[in-house]
């Protein structure tokens, strides 16, 4: 698995442009994905975080045992 967020771009090559690098493999096309690479400087870590709260607007009137017996 890739993170898409990692991907720097994505080319398709067809036809001749594909048998011309991967010979018969690349005869239905081919998809070239490069990703990003590393800078240098220090090493910086980006972390997002949410938190979500929710609680039941309206219950359902629901039978109990004895209602649902009879």
């Amino acid at each position: 698995m890739i993170n898409p967020l990692d991907i720097e771009s994505v080319d398709v090559l067809k036809d001749a442009d594909a048998t011309a690098l991967y010979g018969s493999r690349g005869a239905n096309g081919v998809i070239l994905i490069t990703t990003k690479r590393g800078k240098p400087g220090p090493t910086r870590f980006n972390v997002s975080y949410s938190k979500i709260f929710s609680t039941v607007q309206r219950y359902m009137p629901m039978m109990n045992t004895e209602q649902y017996l009879a």
